[in-house]
């Protein structure tokens, strides 16, 4: 595996652009829909699962945590590691939620907000969630890239597939027995032991983990079908997914999704499909350098805009309905990119400089 570390998948970092475009307009959808507007409701329902992108995330995270795998990186370190480049951006959300109480936006939790910044509001058994509810996800993703990576680290080589693919299997059954395919109800904990985040991040981050462990083995059968077999199925998954995200309706077995997100994402690891060799360009490293600062702080922006300027001015949003949802993208992207450059990339620089000299 460690061949292909230095390997850059640029046509991943178009999944993420895409995906947290979904996320955005999937929160973006929620608050506009209080405004009586024709256009927001269909968009409420159009943009309704959205929310799926974030198990794309988690595959996603899954297969770099094995492809990137260091065994002498201790417990301690890999901890480390995720806080200096999780912690941060949360940390500057918090100070937003402040903000946002302050206006009278949001009401501000401080125990909960407090773990949120050290990742524990939903750290295995869901505890609570802070001002800023989309970070369910950020303590979720630590959780399960540390029981995995704790896997890889001790269990026997030969046992890991194994482990993996039963703790992956689980927590789909899991998801399918105790809630029907329907991923949604971070909060909602089974017999007081898991929760649906936990479950969720299990599953994805388990399925991206088997596609790394895998990898290999896929480019060589990979290389005895052809490439019109590959764009085929690239145009029909992503259709798929597209269709999923961005359309109407009422399929609740998310399931499908993780499903045809997976085979689209081996596609576009293999590169031999129209969609995966036409994405693979470094500008979309370029913009997906910014999705982890979006998605930290869009929804803080999203919902002061909507408590104090479009809640306000309802005659100005029907007659123009429009406007507040080009004003929204543009205040989330320009609060990312700023949020990036001064909080996320220092922090990112500070973790290489700390990696070379523990080299």
């Amino acid at each position: 595996m460690t061949e292909n570390i230095n390997k850059h998948f640029y046509n991943i970092d178009f999944f993420r652009v895409f995906l947290i475009l979904a996320i955005v307009l999937f929160h973006n959808r929620i608050h506009l829909s209080y405004l009586n507007s024709d256009l927001y409701s269909f968009l409420y329902n159009a943009f309704g699962n959205g929310r799926n992108a974030v198990d794309a995330f988690f595959v996603i995270s899954g297969f770099f945590l094995i492809l990137t795998f260091k065994p002498a990186l201790s417990i301690i370190n890999f901890i480390k590691k995720k806080y200096i480049r999780l912690s941060p951006v949360i940390a500057f959300s918090v100070l937003l939620c402040t903000l946002s109480w302050a206006m009278g936006a949001t009401d501000f939790k401080l125990i909960p907000n407090i773990t949120t910044i050290f990742l524990l509001n939903s750290f295995g058994r869901f505890w609570c969630i802070g001002s800023n509810v989309v970070l369910w996800y950020t303590s979720a993703l630590f959780f399960g890239l540390f029981v995995f990576y704790c896997i890889n680290k001790f269990v026997a080589k030969k046992y890991i597939f194994s482990v993996i693919f039963s703790i992956t299997f689980l927590s789909i059954l899991l998801l399918q027995i105790l809630r029907h395919g329907d991923y949604g109800g971070y909060d909602i904990v089974f017999y007081h032991i898991i929760s649906v985040s936990t479950l969720r991040a299990f599953a994805g981050i388990g399925t991206g983990s088997l596609i790394a462990l895998s990898y290999n083995n896929i480019l060589k059968i990979s290389d005895t079908f052809g490439e019109k077999i590959f764009s085929i199925l690239e145009i029909l998954c992503f259709g798929f997914i597209f269709w999923w995200m961005f359309c109407v309706h009422n399929f609740v077995n998310h399931f499908y999704f993780l499903l045809i997100f997976s085979i689209l994402f081996i596609c576009f690891l293999i590169k031999k499909g129209i969609l995966s060799t036409y994405t693979d360009k470094p500008i979309w490293a370029k913009l997906g350098k910014y999705t982890y600062s979006i998605f930290v702080t869009h929804y803080i922006i999203i919902r002061i805009l909507y408590m104090k300027l479009w809640k306000n001015n309802t005659e100005f949003v029907q007659a123009y309905p429009y406007i507040p949802i080009f004003i929204n993208l543009f205040a989330v992207l320009l609060l990312g990119i700023v949020t990036y450059h001064c909080i996320e990339k220092p922090c990112t620089n500070m973790l290489s400089k700390i990696k070379k000299e523990n080299s």
